[in-house]
C-alpha cells in the first residue's frame, strides 16, 4: 500500500510541469503549451516540448496566458510585472499585485522574463506608425473624388512623444462638361508633447496644408496649448487641450491673411464592436480679434481590424471655415473617407 501512495505521488510530482504551463493560441482554433521566452519586435519566442523554441508573429496571437509573472513593457507606459490573464476585445489582462491592468496589445512593445528589480524600470521606446490608402469623395466648394495615401509616425516615452503625419489627395472634380483632374490638397504636421506630471502635458503642434479645392496655395498653423486627460482607460481614452493659435493663409501671390485664434480641442477614443476603435475629433478656432471669424473642423472615424496590423478604416469629415477668403469659396466642405491601413 505504502509503495503504491509513492509511486502516485511520484507520478503528479513528473506531471507538474505539464500542468503549470504557459498557453498560446494562434488564431481561432491552435493552441500550444509550453514556455513563453519572451516577445520583442513583434515575435513572441515560445518553447514547446514537441516543436522546439519557435518564433511566432505576435500579430497572429489571439490569446495568451502565463503561469508565472513576465514583466510587460507597454508603449510609452509603465512596466506592468504580472501574470498574463489572456486577451480581450484587443486588449492584454495583465494580473499584478495591484489588480488586473489593461494594455492595448498593439502599444505592447516588449515581454521579458526577466523581471526588474531596485529602482522603477525604464520604459521601452521605439517607433511606430502606419500607412493609409484609400478613397473619399466631397461635397462643399466643388464634388469630387478622390485618391488619397497617408502615413504617420511616432515615438513615446513616459515623458515625452512626437508625432509626424502626412495626407496627400489627388481626383477628378465634376464640371459642366464632365470632370477634370487636379490636385486636391496635401497636409503635413508635427506635433510634439511634453508631460508635466500626472495627467497634464504642453503640446506644441505646426501643420501646413495646400488645398486646391479652397484655392488656397499655403495655410500655416502653429499652436501652443495646455492638455489634460480626463480618461485613461484600455478601452476609453479623452483628452482636451486649451491653448492658442497663429495662422497665415495665402490665396494667392498678392493675397495672404493672418489671424491670431483660441484653440479648443478634444479627442475621443473608444472600442467598439469589441476589437473596433471609434475616434471623435473637435479643433474650434475663434478669432481673438473678432467674434465672427471662426474655424472649426470635426473628424469621425471607425475603424475594424481585418488583421492586427491592417485595418479598414471609415471617416467622415466635417471642415467650416468662415473668415474672409477668395470669392466663391464656400465657408464649408464635407468629406467621406474608406482606407486600408497597414500599422507596424
Amino acid at each position: 500500500m505504502a509503495s503504491r501512495v509513492l509511486c502516485l505521488t511520484a507520478l503528479l510530482v513528473l506531471a507538474m510541469p505539464a500542468l503549470h504551463a504557459d498557453e498560446v493560441q494562434i488564431g481561432a482554433n491552435s493552441r500550444l503549451s509550453g514556455t513563453i521566452l519572451g516577445m520583442r519586435r513583434d515575435k513572441l519566442r515560445f518553447s514547446t516540448e514537441y516543436l522546439g523554441i519557435a518564433e511566432l508573429d505576435w500579430g497572429n496571437v489571439t490569446d495568451i496566458r502565463s503561469d508565472g509573472d513576465l514583466a510587460v513593457y507597454p508603449e510609452g507606459g509603465e512596466v506592468l510585472v504580472g501574470v498574463l490573464a489572456g486577451i480581450e476585445g484587443g486588449t492584454l489582462q495583465v494580473r499584478t499585485a495591484d489588480g488586473v491592468r489593461g494594455v492595448d496589445i498593439r502599444q505592447v512593445n516588449l515581454i521579458s522574463t526577466e523581471l526588474p528589480r531596485g529602482e522603477k524600470p525604464t520604459p521601452v521606446v521605439q517607433w511606430r506608425g502606419g500607412v493609409q490608402f484609400g478613397f473619399g469623395w466631397i461635397t462643399g466648394n466643388k464634388e469630387r473624388n478622390d485618391w488619397l495615401v497617408a502615413g504617420d509616425l511616432r515615438r513615446k516615452s513616459t515623458l515625452t512623444e512626437l508625432l509626424f503625419s502626412a495626407v496627400a489627395e489627388r481626383g477628378e472634380t465634376k464640371t459642366g462638361t464632365g470632370t477634370e483632374p487636379d490636385l486636391a490638397r496635401m497636409r503635413g504636421g508635427v506635433t510634439f508633447n511634453w508631460n508635466q506630471g500626472g495627467r497634464r502635458y504642453l503640446s506644441v503642434n505646426t501643420i501646413l496644408q495646400q488645398d486646391d479645392v479652397q484655392k488656397l496655395m499655403l495655410r500655416q498653423n502653429h499652436a501652443l496649448s495646455m492638455g489634460y486627460r480626463l480618461v485613461q482607460q484600455p478601452r476609453f481614452t479623452w483628452n482636451v487641450e486649451v491653448g492658442g493659435n497663429y495662422v497665415w493663409e495665402k490665396f494667392s501671390r498678392l493675397n495672404s491673411t493672418d489671424d491670431v485664434t483660441v484653440r479648443l480641442f478634444s479627442a475621443t477614443q473608444m472600442r467598439v464592436l469589441n476589437a473596433s476603435t471609434l475616434s471623435l475629433s473637435m479643433a474650434v478656432h475663434p478669432s481673438v480679434r473678432s467674434p465672427y471669424p471662426l474655424r472649426a473642423v470635426s473628424d469621425l472615424t471607425l475603424s475594424f481590424p481585418l488583421t492586427r496590423a491592417i485595418s479598414l478604416g471609415l471617416s467622415a469629415t466635417h471642415d467650416y471655415n468662415n473668415t474672409p477668403r477668395p470669392e466663391g469659396v464656400k465657408a464649408s466642405d464635407f468629406r467621406t473617407r474608406t482606407t486600408l491601413g497597414y500599422t507596424f
